[in-house]
């Protein structure tokens, strides 16, 4: 896998690029207007904690061509904005989602909270082909909305809906070779696999030349050493590992982080999910009290009102368990961050209490308060995630050359983590989005939805 991975990342860094040409920006043929963001502070992410002051931002079809120094002189744009008193940094990359696959609505509604929180790049992991139907609609231009990298499926028997079921070698060896030829970006391996099938997936998606993503299998079992396979390379929750034996010290965290580093396995914590299911599991009213509510599709609201399966598992018993998986977790994370091991931000959204786009700015914070550094956390969901992700020579930094993939701030992130909130203006493939602009749609979207739902 080691050998075949840049091969991979080419790929992925050119389909993104040909995406940007096409005018990902915008339902419209026409191209961006020029831009220059004028006197704005600019974070690149080139170099950690650096910040850029008082510079202009000049972009021209979709692209950054220059960062240069403040100069009222050098002339205007088609647009031009005053960026004094804010902040300018790369658009956001959540790694972990779970599709709206409602072929009833427009894709760019369905992605518009996405875009409206800054979040310009998003991960799938559990696709089928109507996302796979989204994601041409947004590299094409026919809908607005984040770029998609998306996860097809694979778990043993019984199975979770909307996977490839693999309950022996052979059977997965096929699975993978079906989510290679199907168009998914990664292998997401889930957990009722057995370790043959396991070890049979790993070994063909590196024939393959496609990553495996997803679950520890085998739980309560303590064989992580036998799990973390090379080509195994990132787990997708911090609790995976709290399910690997009853040990959950800190000597048992710190083997995790030796074997994740040696096997070059990333991590995507998912904090947020875990401190919603119990705040869930503790008052199941407070899924009602999530101010995002509106801006759900119907289907997925009632789902989250009406049939969210974290109030059926919510018992004392598992209250405390999940109270002490939260303390786990956090550790893990500490242990990872020491360890150098590479740590994307993820919010599992839309389980219930994941609002999309809303709730990557929550998992930022919560990767803060497990350890992480604003810069490191902003980092998880920006140029880290890019790298991880193959896409880095498109997007992650904010650099001449980049596509304009931004998002401009009205307070510092590096000061507060919570100022990514403070969103004034979204910048996708060049074209500007003011926060009025964003707000304004976002309302319509909250007014058809209510329609909708009636």
């Amino acid at each position: 896998m080691e050998a075949s991975l840049p091969v991979a990342r080419r790929s992925l860094a050119l389909n993104f690029a040909a995406a940007a040409l096409i005018g990902l920006a915008g339902c419209s043929n026409e191209p961006p207007a020029d831009l220059i963001i004028r006197h704005v502070n600019v974070i690149p992410m080139t170099s950690e904690n650096l910040v850029l002051e008082d510079k202009d931002v000049v972009i021209r079809d979709g692209r950054i061509i220059e960062l240069r120094e403040s100069d009222t002189n050098q002339g205007a744009a088609e647009q031009t904005i005053d960026g004094h008193g804010k902040w300018l940094i790369p658009g956001l990359v959540d790694a972990h989602v779970h599709g709206l696959g409602d072929s009833n609505l427009r894709t760019s509604d369905l992605y518009l909270p996405y875009l409206a929180n800054g979040v310009l790049h998003v991960v799938n992991l559990q696709a089928s082909p109507d996302i796979l139907a989204q994601r041409s609609e947004l590299e094409s231009g026919k809908a607005l909305g984040p770029h998609l990298m998306v996860a097809r499926m694979v778990d043993g028997n019984p199975a979770m809906p909307d996977s490839i079921v693999a309950a022996t070698p052979d059977e997965g060896r096929a699975a993978v070779r079906r989510v290679k030829s199907e168009g998914y970006d990664f292998v997401k391996v889930y957990t009722a696999l057995n370790l043959e099938t396991l070890t049979a997936i790993l070994d063909e998606a590196r024939q393959q030349d496609i990553r495996v993503v997803g679950h520890l299998p085998l739980r309560d079992q303590a064989m992580t050493e036998k799990l973390l396979q090379p080509g195994f390379a990132m787990v997708a929750h911090a609790e995976e590992y709290s399910y690997q034996g009853p040990d959950h010290t800190d000597e048992t965290i710190s083997r995790f982080a030796a074997l994740a580093k040696a096997n070059g396995t990333a991590l995507t914590a998912n904090l947020t999910a875990i401190d919603r299911i119990v705040a869930h599991a503790r008052d199941p009213a407070a899924v009602r009290q999530r101010p995002e509510l509106m801006y759900l599709p119907p289907l997925v609201r009632q789902t989250w009102l009406e049939n969210n399966r974290y109030d059926r598992l919510a018992t004392p018993e598992r209250i405390v368990r999940l109270e002490a998986v939260v303390d786990f977790n956090k550790r893990l994370v500490r242990a990872f961050l020491a360890a150098g091991i590479t740590i994307l931000a993820g919010s599992d959204a839309s389980i219930p209490g994941l609002m999309p786009g809303f709730a990557l700015h929550d998992e930022l914070e919560a990767l803060v308060g497990a350890g992480l550094t604003n810069w490191q956390a902003l980092a998880a969901a920006t140029v880290t995630a890019t790298r991880w992700l193959g896409t880095d020579t498109d997007r992650g930094t904010v650099e001449a050359g980049k596509a304009a993939d931004l998002v401009l701030l009205d307070a510092d992130p590096l000061n507060e983590i919570a100022n990514t909130r403070r969103i004034a203006a979204v910048i996708l493939g060049g074209r500007y989005f003011s926060k009025a602009k964003l707000d304004q749609d976002m309302a319509a979207l909250a007014a058809r939805f209510a329609v909708d739902s009636n």
